[in-house]
């Protein structure tokens, strides 16, 4: 298999509340769109459910006390201290289903990676993936669990090296965090300079520590580049 499609129905029913710009829903109206333009056959070997990732891949980055935050959270309420770790009105809001969904996101790049280490597929795409603002314990930037971060450490687990290239307006911020002290990854973001837009970071002289000095690319644009 040449292409892996990860992908899920079940992306489609959370919702981030009224007027916030991240919506799920459009990642049904993407599928619908492949499928009409005949790019997906009936039972198409491409196409691969998305799993769900387990509490001991979240804890391979994210700490403890914050993953038991997503979870009591999960059904759409405040819970006591929930601010520290990000989370409330905003960008991070608290949702029904907000650490179920995190956790399905999480698992469809996790299976990309893993499809594509086992030579399984050459290329796999998560459609709903690349939440890379979340840090280890705190929300940032609509994203509550970092699934690239998630899918690299998987790679670095196998021993692989893994070079990580982010084209998101916005600076992978979380993922250069995770990565900033090792060799084994090389992280590389262009992006709309941190002078003029979330999350503020990610300028030349961000390059890496200790073993991982020069392994941290930062390509800052000017805005509209």
């Amino acid at each position: 298999m040449k292409t892996a499609f990860i992908y899920s129905d079940e992306f489609a029913r959370f919702d981030y509340g009224a007027g916030h710009p991240l919506k799920p829903f459009r990642l049904k109206l993407t599928y619908e769109l492949i499928n009409a333009c005949g790019l997906l056959a009936p039972r198409d070997p491409r196409l691969v459910e998305s799993p769900v990732a387990q509490p001991e891949d979240l804890l391979t980055w994210h700490a403890r006390e914050y993953i038991d935050i997503l979870k009591a959270a999960d059904g759409g309420e405040y819970v006591a201290d929930a601010g520290a770790f990000g989370l409330g009105p905003g960008d991070n809001p608290i949702f029904p289903g907000m650490f179920a969904w995190s956790r399905l996101v999480a698992g469809a790049s996790l299976k990309a990676a893993d499809l594509v280490d086992n030579n399984e597929a050459a290329i796999a795409f998560n459609i709903a993936g690349g939440l890379h603002h979340a840090h280890a314990s705190r929300a940032s930037g609509f994203c509550y669990i970092n699934d690239p971060v998630l899918a690299i450490k998987s790679l670095v687990a196998r021993g692989r090296r893994v070079a990580y290239i982010d084209i998101d307006a916005h600076h992978g911020d979380g993922v250069q965090e995770a990565f900033f002290g090792t060799d084994r990854v090389l992280t590389i973001s262009l992006h709309e300079t941190g002078q003029s837009l979330f999350p503020g970071s990610g300028f030349e002289h961000e390059t890496g520590e200790a073993a991982g000095r020069g392994y941290s690319v930062n390509v800052p644009l000017p805005p509209e580049t």
